[in-house]
C-alpha cells in the first residue's frame, strides 16, 4: 500500500512539510516542533581553566596587589607575628636540646657514682670477709683461764695474754703431778711456751686472763 497522500491540489510523500507538520512514513502528520523537541540537543562547550592559566591569574592578581600596595611582605603584621612564633619555637627547641644534654650528663655521672658505690661495697664486703676469717681464727686460738690437754685441746707453741696483767699471772705445764715448767709475771703481756708433749696439761691462772696462740 503506498503512503502517498493525494489532495485536491497537491500530492504529499513521507518527509514532506506543510503548515508546520511533517508527513511520517506511516502516513501521519506530525508537528515539526515535537520532532525537534525529541531530537538530541547539542551540548555547549564547557571551558576548564588549566593550571598554567590559574597560575597566570594568581600572578596577575599578585602583581596587581603589589602595584596597589606600598607595604612589603616582611613589614606586614602577619609576617612579623609568624617570625616571632618561629623564633620562639627555635628557642624552645634549643632549650630542650640543652636540657636533654644536661640530663644525659647527669645520667652519666649517676652511672659513674653507682659504679663507684658498687666497687666500694665490694671492697667492704671483701674486708668484712677477711675480718670474719681473722676473728674466727682468733676465737679458735683464744684460751680462757683453765687447764688444757696438749695434743687434744691445744697445740704446742707460744701463747700470750690478750691484755696487760694487773696481778700475778701464773703459767705451768705438768705431766701428771710433775711440773715441766712454770712462770709467774705481773707486768705487760707475758708469753708462755707450751712444749710438744702430748698428754701433758697446760694451766692458765685466772689472773692471766685470756691468752692467744701467737706461734
Amino acid at each position: 500500500m503506498s503512503n502517498t497522500i493525494h489532495t485536491q491540489q497537491t500530492t504529499y510523500k513521507p518527509g514532506d512539510v506543510a503548515n508546520g507538520h511533517r508527513l511520517s512514513e506511516d502516513g501521519r502528520w506530525e508537528q515539526i516542533s515535537a520532532v525537534s523537541a525529541s531530537s538530541p540537543k547539542r551540548r555547549g562547550r564547557v571551558l576548564i581553566p588549566t593550571v598554567a592559566g590559574l597560575a597566570g591569574l594568581m600572578v596577575g592578581i599578585g602583581l596587581g596587589a603589589a602595584g596597589t600596595s606600598e607595604v612589603a611582605v616582611e613589614d606586614s603584621p602577619e609576617y612579623q607575628a609568624l617570625e616571632r612564633t618561629v623564633a620562639t619555637l627555635e628557642s624552645d627547641v634549643a632549650s630542650e636540646a640543652q636540657r636533654a644534654d644536661a640530663a644525659e650528663g647527669e645520667l652519666a655521672d649517676l652511672a659513674a657514682r653507682e659504679a663507684a658505690v658498687a666497687d666500694a661495697e665490694a671492697a667492704v664486703a671483701e674486708r668484712e670477709a677477711a675480718v670474719t676469717v681473722t676473728e674466727q681464727q682468733i676465737d679458735a686460738s683464744r684460751l680462757e683461764p683453765g687447764i688444757y690437754i696438749v695434743g687434744t685441746d691445744i697445740e704446742p707453741g707460744q701463747y700470750r695474754t690478750l691484755n696487760d696483767v694487773s696481778g700475778l699471772c701464773y703459767f705451768a705445764q705438768k705431766d701428771g703431778e710433775s711440773i715441766l715448767w712454770n712462770d709467774i709475771s705481773d707486768v705487760g703481756r707475758p708469753v708462755a711456751t707450751v712444749q710438744n708433749a702430748p698428754g701433758t696439761t697446760f694451766e692458765i691462772d685466772r689472773e692471766c686472763g685470756p691468752v692467744q696462740k701467737i706461734n
